[in-house]
């Protein structure tokens, strides 16, 4: 098992631990003071979900042995109308294009990177470099055997590797392509979690990734010898109860050359954590923002996280989206229901009265590694993915399908305009009844 590790937090603010989220950021999202307001959290939030068989999900995350299981989206061109930057356009009058991205000046985590000189390729475990000139692969790197994606800066070429061990162990493997003939391996950092998405601005990589804590604690079973479901149910209800903070909160540490590992520190501090208004899964979905110059991370890499799983992500030069949905009722982007939490009907409704609605929280890109919460704001319906969303001159446009009510209820589609005022995301424009019986792919 990993050492215990004390996170680096700061104090609690009274002498009594608060009960629960506090300081209230907007309608949507609350912010943890302390960490004995997180870990009450989600000590009640595991309580209320855990079963004679632990909690759901089987993740894992060892100090010595890892893994996730998740492949990059495909992702398509989008039209953009915005003026590219001026390394962009340079690079369009030296002869080549880059690869696909949704937005200009921020480059998205792909199998495929280019300088116009030289194409960096990626495989099952290595790394391929081919002169554009001669097509001949002029050196190769090996890699963890996972799926891959990379983002490339000036001579800093990042790959971030799902391992395939079975555990949540996303490494994220720094090379120095300043000689891109022979790439040299200059660090090697493991997050704990799967990846949502990876983009890079302005020198800054943000790595968008949700950790799960179903496996952290050592859950019994009723096949274990002198349980039944009773008592495996009360031990592990004594189990959570007995959790500390580090059992809730994501990990990270550097491997050096010779493959050693180094000290498993906490990734993410207690006070940049919130809670959504509605709950949206028992994990915690944060930002690891990374230098590209030198490809290091010499503090907690993470910057701000939001307690949920099953987030889309969006990003333009200047800020960061994450979407999340209400979980508990188990909606499906094609209208099902899968039963994540008790049983629901197809048609459950949320405390308001109608399906849950899909929050958003903006987080701004600021200076270096900064990553702030500014406000957040929700839409009717389900989001497909991160085309979904679209900044322009600060507003946020959101298309989103709103299921019909009931089985055989007619579909249709929202197209949403959100600005941020204080710490919400107002609505300023919407129009619906867009595709009636319809759904966007």
């Amino acid at each position: 098992d990993p050492p215990d590790t004390d996170p680096p937090i700061s104090e609690p603010g009274g002498d009594e631990p608060a009960a629960g989220p506090q300081g209230i950021a907007g309608a949507h999202l609350s912010f943890f003071q302390d960490c004995p307001a997180l870990l009450d959290y989600m000590q009640q939030a595991a309580i209320e979900r855990v079963t004679p068989w632990g909690l759901e999900d089987r993740g894992h995350f060892y100090h010595d042995d890892f893994m996730v299981l998740a492949e990059p989206d495909a992702e398509e061109e989008s039209a953009v109308e915005l003026e590219a930057p001026a390394e962009t356009m340079l690079a369009a009058d030296g002869g080549y294009s880059t690869t696909n991205t949704q937005e200009v000046g921020v480059d998205e985590g792909d199998i495929v990177e280019t300088d116009g000189e030289y194409v960096y390729v990626l495989e099952r475990s290595r790394l391929r470099v081919v002169e554009v000139a001669d097509a001949e692969v002029v050196a190769t790197a090996d890699l963890p055997e996972g799926s891959h994606q990379m983002l490339l800066a000036g001579d800093r070429l990042l790959v971030v590797t799902e391992t395939w061990e079975g555990n949540q162990d996303t490494v994220v493997s720094s090379f120095d392509v300043s000689d891109p003939e022979n790439p040299q391996l200059a660090d090697t950092t493991h997050l704990e979690g799967t990846v949502v998405a990876t983009r890079a601005a302005n020198g800054v990589a943000r790595l968008v990734l949700t950790t799960s804590f179903h496996q952290r604690l050592d859950f019994v079973e009723p096949t274990s010898f002198g349980l039944d479901e009773d008592a495996a149910l009360a031990e592990n209800t004594r189990i959570i109860e007995e959790s500390d903070i580090g059992d809730w909160l994501p990990r990270w540490f550097d491997e050096d050359a010779a493959g050693e590992f180094g000290e498993m520190q906490i990734a993410l501090d207690c006070a940049d954590v919130a809670a959504p208004a509605d709950f949206s899964g028992l994990g915690i979905t944060w930002i690891a923002s990374i230098e590209m110059d030198d490809g290091t991370v010499e503090e907690a890499p993470g910057s701000a996280g939001v307690v949920s799983t099953g987030s889309e992500v969006y990003a333009s030069t200047d800020n960061l989206y994450i979407a999340t949905r209400d979980r508990s009722l188990g909606f499906t982007p094609w209208g099902d229901v899968v039963t994540l939490e008790p049983a629901q009907s197809a048609n459950e409704e949320d405390e308001n009265g109608g399906p849950p609605p899909t929050l958003i929280h903006q987080f701004s890109l600021g200076e270096g590694t900064a990553a702030a919460y500014v406000a957040s704001g929700e839409v009717e319906g389900y989001l497909l993915s991160q085309f979904a969303m679209s900044e322009h001159n600060g507003d946020l446009r959101v298309a989103s399908t709103l299921e019909g009510d009931g089985f055989g209820g007619r579909s249709e589609s929202i197209v949403t305009v959100l600005r941020p005022n204080g710490t919400e995301l107002e609505t300023i424009s919407t129009i619906g009844g867009l595709g009636k019986g319809e759904r966007i792919y």
